[in-house]
């Protein structure tokens, strides 16, 4: 026991000692590391937030329903009866036109005295409307096919196509960021290859008379492998603090909103706790798949 736990003690002191004998390649490794991953958390910080928005946005749309200009109250009546029973309308809302041309003259009023006085001084020419919330955003475009054919409803009004162009704009956003991490994961894999055979190449003499004097495999790899863990680790200090501080401190900047209280952001507990330990697995993952690569190509051939 004692002499393993001596072994170790050499393998993390040898695997410090590559690291500081190969400072560039190693600082361009944990370098590589560091933007990935920050762009990897950006990335899924969007994903997430981006969902949270979508969600929102569509439990917020509504049809609405413009009634011919001369409906009697039975009319309306018989409409308001068809929304109750409707499977696929969630709730409604009513507004007649009386109320709807009052609430317009007083916003201009407030506006302009004259233009108040103007609106009330000509005959209405609004209509009542229905503001028809659907069960769900699949179901919109069937409810409003339905409405459409009613004697007594002139037009009916679908925001959904605000909402797919939102979705549409966030989707390519994501998939591009999500595309350029993943470039940048296989150059970090790439870079610490390179920054391990360096490693391995300065000692390539060494390596042989320990294979000729019979060097454990263990004894031969676990120096670059603990190499690239030591890179993984560091690499991911920033990240991961990126995450933590940079997140919630956005997040209270603006009161969990963003972009001027258009945008509801996700709670950062617990979220950034999870994107980070995920960072910082992902960074140790990918350093030592890149030490693997390069000490079974260089190190342990014949």
């Amino acid at each position: 026991m004692k002499s393993r736990k001596f072994q170790f003690h050499i393998y993390f002191r040898d695997g410090f000692k590559n690291v500081c004998n190969h400072i560039f390649m190693s600082f361009s490794s944990i370098l590589t590391l560091i933007i990935t991953l920050t762009l990897s958390a950006v990335v899924v910080l969007f994903v997430v937030n981006a969902n949270s928005f979508t969600v929102d946005i569509e439990s917020q749309i509504t049809l609405m329903v413009e009634m011919e200009y001369y409906v009697s109250p039975s009319q309306i009546n018989a409409v308001k009866n068809m929304l109750d029973d409707h499977p696929m309308v969630a709730g409604w809302d009513f507004v007649d036109r009386e109320t709807g041309h009052r609430n317009m003259t007083e916003i201009m009023t407030a506006e302009s005295d004259v233009v108040g006085e103007i609106l009330e001084g000509i005959e209405n020419p609004l209509v009542d409307v229905f503001h028809v919330e659907a069960v769900n955003i699949d179901s919109l475009n069937s409810l409003q096919n339905f409405l459409d054919l009613h004697p007594d409803i002139q037009f009916v009004h679908h925001p959904a196509d605000a909402a797919d162009t939102i979705s549409g704009v966030t989707n390519a956003i994501r998939i591009l960021m999500t595309v350029f991490a993943g470039v940048l994961m296989l150059l970090a894999v790439f870079l610490i290859h390179n920054t391990i055979k360096i490693t391995i190449y300065s000692r390539r003499e060494e390596l042989g008379i320990m294979r000729l004097v019979g060097a454990s495999v263990g004894h031969i790899t676990w120096p670059f492998l603990i190499e690239g863990l030591i890179i993984g680790i560091i690499g991911a200090i920033v990240p991961i603090l990126f995450t933590l501080l940079g997140y919630a401190l956005v997040y209270d900047i603006n009161d969990g909103f963003f972009a001027i209280n258009l945008f509801q952001l996700v709670n950062p507990t617990p979220l950034i706790y999870q994107i980070g330990f995920t960072m910082g697995i992902i960074s140790i993952v990918v350093s030592l798949l890149g030490s693997l690569f390069a000490v079974g190509r260089h190190a342990l051939k014949e």
